[in-house]
């Protein structure tokens, strides 16, 4: 195992216990403090040594992030960064070996950190029946749909439920059908296997066929769902974690405290918003119903949202989403999306564009659309850009302005794994190669 950090100083905090701070080494013998040839740090940062070989490099190394009041506890690491000695004040001190794996895997409280919570499951099988347990039990319940993100949240507690209500009775909820208006109706529970393999799908909303395929990997979206995809919690860095890595640290606004890790002096919870489908599903106009004991509603999609890391969208204890409802595109509509991510082939997006415009014959676009993803805790729609191309034939000067106006729109947080500055201006880049291709003025390039 190779580890990427050193210490480089060791000052005395504020209550006179010793204080480290890393920097990025290729070795880690390359500091070592008089104490035996190891290295002494904290417990926090050897955790985030470990998270940031999780990671590969790519977590913030800001040691201000760092100071969550934890230098009562003493660590130190040897040459090889493979043991660790953790000393409590005048406690005792045990040697205890934890590797890149078992960081995430060791017991807490006793039990081992990466079981899954106590909680009864309840199966309705029908939708009247779940929205019936959903007002029984309130806020203590959880949505099992195709389950790829809440199985990862129980297991870090980042959701603890009471009650988990399975949707996988509800058969009704997964469909693809042609609607009155001559749209797509989709069923909440239609896994994005369906939508990707729909030829229905293929033939009248080609930019969602395409959006789908950049999703995750194909056992994801075998079991996944669209419904699913847009009722995506909000994520951070500093939350999206195991609850021995958050243990120590004092609650962010994302679990109800009144501190935002991500942004010095934050006054809200940025957690993003990381969801593929949703910016699609916005330039395309798209609807959601809502279904709860009371009845159902129909809301635009861009709607669904609140803009808050805390609560990421509209829906109450006692609702579900059953319907996604996409209008006509209309002649002469083409569309396109772009994302950036760690990994081509699995990631969430670091920023995501998606981008729906018409042309005339004459080439001229008459209505453009353009949703931000990912740079936000909600999907950004950029009206000011897509101003800029109506009335317009498309140019590359044209396309640097709206490039320009879209850059200036986007106002990440430094909390995914890649910089926020470049994520910013890589939203840029994005809307540029959307356009190109959904123009057909170049060949497609994929981020």
């Amino acid at each position: 195992m190779v580890c990427r950090y050193a210490v480089t100083s060791n000052n005395q905090g504020e209550d006179g216990n010793s204080r480290a701070i890393i920097h990025n080494h290729e070795m880690l013998n390359q500091v070592q403090h008089d104490n035996g040839g190891e290295l002494s740090v904290t417990l926090n940062q050897v955790l985030n040594l470990f998270q940031d070989l999780r990671f590969q490099g790519l977590m913030n190394t800001d040691t201000s992030v760092f100071d969550y009041g934890l230098w009562g506890r003493e660590c130190y690491l040897d040459k090889k960064g493979m043991f660790f000695y953790i000393n409590m004040l005048k406690g005792r001190r045990n040697r205890m070996r934890m590797t890149q794996a078992n960081v995430l895997g060791r017991k807490l409280n006793g039990r081992n950190q990466m079981e899954l919570p106590k909680f009864e499951f309840i199966q309705p099988h029908s939708l009247q029946e779940a929205c019936s347990l959903l007002r029984e039990h309130d806020r203590k319940t959880a949505l099992l749909a195709g389950g790829t993100a809440l199985m990862v949240g129980l297991r870090h507690r980042l959701n603890t439920p009471a009650v988990v209500i399975g949707l996988k009775g509800l058969t009704a909820l997964d469909y693809v059908t042609r609607n009155e208006s001559g749209g797509l109706s989709i069923g909440s529970m239609a896994t994005l296997e369906t939508l990707e393999k729909s030829p229905l799908v293929s033939k009248e909303c080609a930019l969602l066929a395409q959006a789908v395929q950049l999703v995750a990997v194909p056992p994801i979206r075998h079991g996944a769902t669209i419904g699913g995809n847009l009722c995506l919690d909000t994520r951070c860095i500093y939350h999206n974690q195991s609850e021995f890595w958050r243990t120590p640290q004092r609650a962010c606004f994302k679990r109800g405290g009144e501190i935002c890790y991500a942004v010095e002096k934050g006054r809200r919870c940025q957690a993003v918003y990381q969801g593929d489908l949703a910016p699609v599903l916005i330039t395309l106009g798209a609807q959601v119903k809502i279904a709860s004991a009371n009845g159902e509603k129909i809301i635009p999609l861009a709607e669904f949202f609140t803009g808050r890391g805390e609560k990421p969208n509209v829906l109450k204890p006692d609702e579900i989403l059953v319907e996604i409802r996409i209008p006509p595109s209309g002649q002469g509509a083409v569309g396109a999306y772009e994302k950036l991510r760690v990994r081509e082939g699995m990631d969430f997006p670091m920023a995501g564009v998606a981008v729906m415009v018409n042309r005339n014959r004459s080439g001229i676009i008459e209505k453009a659309r353009l949703v931000l993803g990912a740079v936000g805790s909600s999907p950004i729609e950029v009206p000011k850009a897509a101003g800029l191309l109506e009335g317009q034939k498309p140019t590359e000067d044209l396309l640097q302005r709206v490039s320009r106006e879209v850059v200036d729109s986007a106002r990440p947080a430094g909390n995914l794994a890649m910089d926020a500055s470049y994520r910013k201006k890589m939203v840029g880049v994005l809307v540029k190669r959307a356009l190109r291709r959904a123009l057909a003025m170049a060949p497609e390039v994929r981020s």
